[in-house]
């Protein structure tokens, strides 16, 4: 599955992604489950990271990446009590895209 990164949630550094949870769906993924996500910025892959897919911050341990639903209901990526752009030099933006595949 495949997506842009429109805008940053900047209070709390979390990566908001154009991925509605109807689409995102299609993926038969559930809470708990990891997830490969690999994030672009033009033609450079700046991250690669296996991701659990959460309810909350607390379904990972502090300083661990997490996948969620933001407000809006579109995948984002966060951490718990860290800054995922921050941590990963991620930013928004046309040019800035993710791919996300079910992890074993």
């Amino acid at each position: 599955m495949r997506g842009n990164i429109p805008v940053l949630d900047i209070q709390y550094g979390n990566v908001w992604t154009n991925i509605d949870e109807a689409t995102f769906q299609k993926l038969g993924a559930a809470a708990g489950d990891k997830l490969i996500v690999t994030i672009r910025h033009g033609q450079q892959t700046v991250a690669t990271e296996t991701v659990v897919l959460g309810n909350t911050f607390s379904d990972v341990p502090v300083g661990r990446s997490i996948a969620y639903f933001n407000s809006l209901l579109n995948f984002s990526l966060g951490i718990n009590q860290g800054s995922f752009s921050e941590h990963y030099k991620v930013y928004s933006g046309a040019d800035w895209s993710i791919a996300i595949k079910k992890g074993q």
